[in-house]
Parts: C-alpha cells; sequence; structure tokens
C-alpha cells in the first residue's frame, strides 16, 4: 500500500497569521492523524512553528512520531526523535547563491537591495504606518522580508493589511525585487509570505523542496498563498497537474476552512 502524507502550510492554514493554533484544528488534525502521515512545510522557521502549534505538539493527543516539521518551506527537516523534534536537514542560501564575477557575494547585494526598497517604502506609502523591528530575517535557507517589522503584534498587522488592500504594497515591491534579481542574473525567486512579508530563497527551494522527502508517497498539500505569486502556489500547481481526479491540492480561505477540507481528505483515503 502506497504511503501518504497530507502536508500543511502554518499561518492562515492551521493557525491565523502570526497566532496560535486553536481547539478545532487540533481536533480535526487529531482525527486524521492515524489515517496518515501529517507535515508542517511552511515558510516560517522551526522556532516559530513550535511557538504557533504548541498546543498541538504539547495537549493534542497527536502521535508525535507520526508528524513531521518542515520549515522554510521544507528546505530544513525535523523529525521526532523520543523527547523532541530534531533537525535531520538543512541548508544554506548564502552558499547556494555564490558570488558574483567579481567576486562579490549575491546574497550581500541582495540584502543590500531590499535595505534600500524598505528604506524606500517607509518614506513613501509607508511613511504613516506603525513599524516594529527586524525587517529582514535571515532563516538559513530563507530570507524573510517583513514591511513592519517581524516584531509587529496583531494591531500593526491588520494596519498594514488595510494599507496593503489599498495600495498593494507588497505587489509593488516584489515587482520592484523581481526586476532586480533578473537584472543581476541572481538565482533567487521571491514569493509573498505570510500576510506582511516577502520572502526570498534560491530557484527551486519553494514549497515543492519538501517533495523530494516522499518519493512514491501520495503526497495532499492544504495552504491559503495558492494565487501565483504566493508561497503555496509551486506545491499547490505541482500537486493540482495530477489532473482532475487525482488532485491532492486543496486551497483553504482560513483555519475554520481547512477543518472542512481534512473532513474532505479523509473521505479520500
Amino acid at each position: 500500500m502506497n504511503k501518504t502524507i497530507v502536508l500543511f502550510d502554518m499561518d492562515g492554514t492551521l493557525t491565523p497569521c502570526r497566532e496560535k493554533i486553536k481547539s478545532p484544528v487540533i481536533a480535526a488534525l487529531r482525527k486524521l492523524n492515524p489515517h496518515t502521515r501529517i507535515g508542517i512545510v511552511s515558510g516560517s522557521d522551526y522556532d516559530y512553528i513550535t511557538q504557533q502549534c504548541a498546543a498541538l505538539f504539547d495537549f493534542g493527543g497527536i502521535d508525535l512520531d507520526n508528524i513531521d516539521i518542515l520549515p522554510c518551506n521544507g528546505t530544513k527537516f525535523y523529525k521526532w526523535d523520543k523527547t523532541s523534534f530534531k533537525l535531520t536537514h538543512d541548508n544554506d542560501m548564502r552558499m547556494a547563491l555564490g558570488k558574483d564575477s567579481d567576486g562579490a557575494s549575491q546574497y550581500q547585494k541582495l540584502v543590500r537591495r531590499i535595505t534600500t526598497l524598505q528604506n524606500e517604502a517607509v518614506l513613501g506609502v509607508l511613511k504613516d504606518t506603525t513599524l516594529t523591528g527586524t525587517f529582514l530575517q535571515y532563516r538559513g535557507s530563507l530570507l524573510n522580508w517583513c514591511f513592519v517589522g517581524r516584531d509587529a503584534d496583531t494591531s500593526v498587522r491588520e494596519e498594514f493589511e488595510k494599507i496593503n488592500h489599498q495600495q498593494k504594497v507588497r505587489v509593488l515591491y516584489k515587482n520592484k525585487l523581481d526586476k532586480f534579481l533578473k537584472d543581476e542574473s541572481m538565482l533567487a525567486t521571491s514569493a509573498l509570505g505570510g500576510k506582511t512579508s516577502i520572502d526570498i530563497y534560491p530557484h527551486g527551494w519553494d514549497k515543492t523542496f519538501a517533495l523530494q522527502y516522499y518519493p512514491g508517497w501520495n503526497v495532499y498539500f492544504v495552504g491559503d498563498a495558492c494565487q501565483e505569486g504566493g508561497n503555496d502556489w509551486h506545491i499547490y500547481q505541482a500537486l493540482k497537474d495530477l489532473g482532475r481526479n487525482f488532485d491532492r491540492s486543496y486551497w483553504t480561505k482560513s483555519p475554520e476552512d481547512t477543518v472542512n477540507i481534512i473532513d474532505q481528505v479523509m473521505e479520500r483515503l
């Protein structure tokens, strides 16, 4: 019998963005867990996943031997080892990008450009917006650019979301960044992450990276950023391309919708 895993995005899928997982989602995953392996594949790093999903891991009644944690689009892999999740696979974005013809670090050039664009946004479209800190967060295999800062609370994030809805800030600056990546022949890709960020990573290090761990498996995926340019788009399309009768991609609207999708997946297992 083929092995099966259901991969879930985290923010907007299992949890509200940057908030903790809630009991209805835990209950749905508890029902699903005996029937299939479960993976959490997120652009976030391990610490965010364990913070937001602590109730699932600590009190959720879940078989942790049957859970995989795949931070940074799956470029990191954590597996349960008796008492804790252990890192078994990692990657280095700076090494992957390498150096250009004059010996300069491509990663350093990327950071300098994003810093310039962040400053432009702060003095322009975000001049009246609340800002916190940590606008750039290096996660080893992924760089996260958060316009209002990783330390933003829910109210600051909601304030940014309103401005972004009106002025399409993220799309505007993603396009500017993509032009830079193309002009510099840089082997990196950008994607909209969460509600306030852009993720940047080497070509091919999108969430389809996670599929290499499961050759020959039946893999399902549930995510909320499945639009083109979203950080779930590549894996959503990869599994959708299996054909209408074999679709294993689900585009959720919210954690509440994810609960309904889990019921649909269980009917197919």
